[in-house]
């Protein structure tokens, strides 16, 4: 459930914590147009300030940090880090990330009746917390949303159990829903609970949020522990996701591989679209381009290998929205049958709010790197005796608030300054990535701003290790530009237990 969750948040605009959060109209960094976004952006981001400012956080936890942090195991001897869970997302809808704790083992009720929401002022988190409701019934909410959680009660297990938060009526508010629930015959198999988000908790009746039938039960093919619902049909060969395809900001249900249904995962996605108050009974098809045996084996985790000829590593696909009109779009990053494609170009088969178009367009990519695919991908080790994927790192994000996700290089062996000085962002042109980088200034006074934001980073000095400098991408501030956020560093006293140092975005006119 964990990927599901992560994957629907990214799809969604990564409104919950992520690098893509905007102002709340998708047309970038302070327009207030509408959603059409015909005015285009005020300003588009080009850097951070090059002096932090003191994010205050709520006190009466020793190290927020510590909550935040994945290599935390306990912070007292009375609280560990599974009784006490702070995430930061946008809970209240006004499109700034709020301080929630869904679970507090020192307070009475925190997790089980409500939760603890420390607002975003725009300039620090409120020192007092609002309680937010949860429905009754459950006698911790907290254990269903927490990855420690094992088992509730004698009866239901996690894997019998699931809850998460997500926008589900496209209002732009989470909601908390329950797509399985051992106790309540149908929750799962016929249909979901949505518990709606009024803004200020949410509502203790839920809404019955209907699934498609033909399925005996949607919950497993979207839950992780899930490994054969039947003799005849693996979870290999049917997979389901949540997807706004359709563009209208409401998450459809889509099925991207059915072993019953002959085309569907190589013809054509079948789309049960959300209609704000359940999924449609009846599927859509949508149209996948010809030429690829099985479009389903490319997006599929499972997948090794779809000919003699290609294997997975070799052959990369997934859907995002990289012409930036909201709807993703199906892209080919690394084609070993097409000469160029992951060194030269994409291949952009673009969403046509129906289908996908059945011909490619050809994405441009800068010059002067071999393969940005290997860059992108998870298999890569070492492209060259020179560069390791550890000291080269690419990644696309919308670094300018245009709504159009830019390639951005985070880290370059090859080219002083890169990553300590520096990264280097090349511009999403609507058609392409250009061709010259902007430079894109990091503060001054860390060696290796790229080493605490990449996973393979263990210590960057003999002062200093990950676990204890903790730097992450996200609009804090609110404006549609995005921050550069440090919520932990061992050489400053009071950082990450007083406040976070937050160096904003800026941004230009150009």
């Amino acid at each position: 459930m964990r990927l599901f969750t992560l994957a629907l948040l990214a799809l969604m605009g990564c409104k919950d914590g992520g690098i893509f959060n905007n102002d709340g109209d998708d047309t970038g960094p302070g327009t207030g147009t509408d959603d059409t976004g015909s005015t285009g952006p005020a300003c588009l981001g080009d850097g951070f300030e090059s002096s932090a400012q003191s994010w205050t956080l709520p006190s009466g936890a020793a190290s927020w940090d510590d909550w935040m942090d994945a290599t935390a195991e306990s912070n007292s001897s009375d609280c560990t880090r599974s009784s006490f869970s702070a995430t930061t997302f946008d809970l209240t809808g006004d499109g700034k990330l709020d301080l929630v704790v869904t679970d507090q083992c020192d307070l009475v009720g925190v997790g089980t009746d409500n939760w603890l929401v420390y607002e975003n002022t725009g300039s620090r988190f409120a020192e007092n917390a609002t309680t937010w409701s949860l429905p009754s019934g459950v006698a911790g909410w907290d254990d269903w949303m927490d990855a420690t959680a094992e088992a509730n009660s004698n009866d239901c297990t996690r894997s019998s159990f699931t809850a998460a938060t997500f926008d589900l009526t496209g209002d732009g508010k989470p909601d908390l829903v329950v797509t399985d629930n051992c106790d309540l015959v149908g929750v799962g198999t016929d249909n979901w609970l949505v518990y709606e988000n009024t803004g200020s908790g949410f509502a203790n009746s839920a809404t019955t949020w209907a699934l498609p039938s033909g399925v005996a039960d949607w919950d497993d093919w979207m839950d992780a522990t899930y490994e054969a619902n039947s003799n005849d049909c693996t979870r290999s060969s049917f997979t389901a996701t949540l997807l706004d395809l359709t563009g209208d900001r409401k998450p459809d249900l889509v099925v991207t591989d059915q072993c019953d249904l002959v085309g569907v995962g190589t013809d054509h996605w079948l789309v049960y679209e959300n209609t704000g108050s359940g999924f449609a009974s009846g599927a859509n098809q949508w149209a996948l381009p010809q030429g690829v045996a099985s479009w389903d084996d490319w997006m599929d985790a499972t997948a090794e290998a779809n000919s003699n000829d290609c294997t997975r590593s070799s052959f990369t696909a997934v859907t995002m929205d990289l012409t930036g009109d909201r709807k993703p779009d199906l892209v080919v990053t690394d084609n070993c049958d097409l000469v160029g494609v992951g060194t030269d170009n994409w291949l952009v088969y673009e969403n046509t709010g129906s289908g996908f178009a059945s011909n490619a367009t050809s994405w441009a990519l800068p010059s002067g790197v071999a393969d940005w695919d290997d860059w992108m991908d998870a298999t890569y080790e070492a492209n060259s005796t020179d560069c390791v994927r550890s000291s080269f790192t690419a990644t696309t994000a919308d670094l300018t608030g245009d709504g159009k996700p830019d390639l951005v290089v985070t880290d370059n062996c090859d080219l002083v300054g890169v990553g300590t000085d520096e990264w280097l962002v090349y511009e999403n042109t609507g058609s392409g990535f250009s061709g010259s980088p902007l430079s894109w200034p990091l503060p001054q006074g860390v060696a290796d701003w790229e080493d605490w934001l990449d996973s393979m980073a263990e210590a960057n000095s003999s002062d200093c290790t990950r676990s204890s400098f903790t730097a992450v991408t996200m609009d804090l501030t609110g404006d549609g530009v995005v921050d550069l956020v440090v919520t932990d560093q061992c050489d400053l006293v009071g950082v990450g237990t007083d406040d976070w140092r937050v160096w904003p975005g800026t941004c230009s006119v150009r």
